[in-house]
């Protein structure tokens, strides 16, 4: 399977990497090809909603010339995508949060009788890490991850939340394993 990871954190080697490097690695072992992205390496800059991208069905059609595009065709061309962001506000980080207003572009729902959703049947995985616990804390990123799913007709192929995570060399093999879990879980057929 082609899968793209995106990893939304702005520090590269923070909690929510490490848990995803697991993930890649475990999938990677498994024979899928895993490519990576960095958002805070990229430039990417907030939607500006004059939705020039509307007019275009068969392809993206974002009129902002930034590394945003990269990101769209890497979407196109991956049959699973993993969001990964540490939870910031309850939510996800304003890099993630950038890339998830733009993909309105992937959404051509205005004036059609007939919409098209480009990331319609693509499978989408969530992989969130924060200070806090996961109970009353993480369920915000969650519902909107799952919401993000639904709008864009795609297919949710699981989340992995971990609270209490203080920093990297505080993982234990408990997460560990339970990251590696979660890949097989999610390339398992369904």
């Amino acid at each position: 399977m082609r899968i793209l990871s995106i990893q939304g954190s702005p520090r590269h080697a923070g909690n929510t990497a490490s848990v995803l490097a697991w993930v890649e690695d475990e999938l990677n072992q498994a024979g899928h090809t895993v490519e990576h992205v960095e958002l805070c390496e990229l430039e990417l800059r907030p939607c500006l909603e004059d939705l020039s991208c509307q007019e275009v069905y068969d392809r993206p059609g974002c009129a902002i010339n930034d590394d945003g595009h990269a990101i769209y065709d890497q979407m196109l061309a991956a049959e699973m995508i993993i969001l990964a962001s540490p939870l910031f506000c309850w939510s996800f980080t304003a890099q993630m949060k950038t890339l998830i207003d733009r993909l309105i572009c992937m959404c051509k729902v205005f004036d059609l009788e007939a919409p098209v959703f480009l990331l319609q049947n693509k499978r989408f995985a969530l992989v969130s890490t924060a200070a806090g616990p996961e109970e009353g804390n993480m369920d915000l990123i969650a519902e909107t991850f799952d919401r993000f799913v639904e709008y864009t007709h795609a297919v949710p192929a699981g989340k992995l939340l971990i609270g209490h995570c203080t920093a990297p060399r505080a993982l234990g093999p408990d997460i560990q394993k339970r990251a590696r879990t979660f890949a097989q879980e999610i390339t398992s057929p369904a």
